[in-house]
């Protein structure tokens, strides 16, 4: 039997797939490698109201992810999240550069702060070229009113020396609060970060 329809064109030749590509590296981590960890169990605030407290960092041969885990005995209000008086969290290296962030969740947002002999920092937005200056990003968040964590990744690898963490939150009454650590056990768990994948190519 004649089939009713021609035949079908052949399927012209499909391209090569487009090698992937990694994120720019003071957007976020690297998708395609295992952090090296490292335990941090640093205070920021500790009251009879409110802990904000850092358990871990998670260390990358260009930079490091930690959370800040916010807690209060109390739910926060509606409204605490942004505002002047709002959540202020920035880090600075031993050689002056800092950088700072402001908010949570969602409502984060960067900040600008006149550095020592380094320029300003802010939150980076999605430029191609390298940022000539320190990067704070908050990345994902989630909780309750009375328990959060705020995800963040700082760009790049803290030089030696100490590593000063800065906070306050105007609103829930906690005032300016620092804590320092060592940036030595954050760059030794950056030197064990190695590849996600058995005989893996870098990407490009």
């Amino acid at each position: 039997m004649v089939s009713f329809f021609d035949p079908l064109p052949e399927e012209p030749p499909q391209p090569p797939a487009p090698r992937p590509r990694r994120m720019p590296p003071w957007l976020g981590p690297p998708e395609d490698m295992l952090p090296g960890v490292v335990a941090l169990e640093l205070p920021l605030v500790r009251t009879d109201q409110q802990v904000m407290w850092i358990a871990a960092a998670e260390a990358y041969p260009e930079g490091i992810t930690f959370s800040v885990l916010m807690c209060g005995r109390r739910p926060a209000r509606e409204g605490v999240e942004s505002g002047s008086g709002t959540w202020r969290f920035g880090v600075q290296f031993s050689d002056g550069r800092k950088a700072t962030v402001h908010g949570v969740g969602m409502l984060s947002r960067g900040g600008a702060v006149s550095s020592v002999g380094g320029g300003v920092a802010v939150a980076a937005g999605h430029s191609q070229s390298p940022p000539d200056r320190l990067v704070l990003r908050a990345r994902g968040g989630g909780g309750t009113r009375s328990a959060w964590r705020q995800q963040y990744w700082l760009w790049p690898l803290p030089p030696a020396g100490d590593v000063l963490f800065a906070c306050e939150w105007p609103d829930l009454q906690i005032d300016f609060s620092t804590a320092t650590i060592s940036a030595d056990p954050i760059l030794k768990a950056a030197s064990r970060a190695r590849p996600m994948w058995r005989g893996q190519e870098p990407l490009a």
